[in-house]
C-alpha cells in the first residue's frame, strides 16, 4: 500500500447519521488552496448551492461556516478531493445572522 493510500485510510472518519465519509489529509489541507463546492441540506433534503469558494482549510464538523458576510450555517461534513481535485462541504441547520 502506498504512503498516500495509508494516510487516507488513517484519516477516514464515518459520520453515522449521514453515512458520509471525510478523508482530508491535514498535511495536504495546509499545503494548498482548495476549490470547495458548498451546499446546504435542510431537514427535508432540499439543497441550496452556494457555489465554489477557495479555502485554505475546512471548518471542523459542527462548527459555524460563513456563506456571506452576515450569514452562517453549521458544517455537517466534507468530502474530497474528487478526480478533478474538487472538495465538497455540506452545511446544515437554519441560517443564523452574525451579531
Amino acid at each position: 500500500m502506498s504512503e498516500d493510500a495509508a494516510a487516507i485510510r488513517r484519516c477516514l472518519k464515518l459520520f453515522p447519521e449521514t453515512r458520509l465519509y471525510s478523508c482530508l489529509s491535514d498535511t495536504r489541507q495546509k499545503a494548498r488552496i482548495m476549490q470547495v463546492q458548498i451546499i446546504h441540506e435542510d431537514a427535508y433534503g432540499a439543497k441550496t448551492d452556494f457555489g465554489i469558494q477557495e479555502l485554505d482549510q475546512m471548518p471542523p464538523v459542527s462548527e459555524p461556516f460563513l456563506v456571506d458576510s452576515r450569514t452562517y450555517y453549521t458544517a455537517k461534513a466534507y468530502l474530497g478531493p474528487d478526480e478533478r481535485g474538487m472538495y465538497l462541504l455540506i452545511l446544515e441547520g437554519q441560517p443564523r445572522l452574525v451579531e
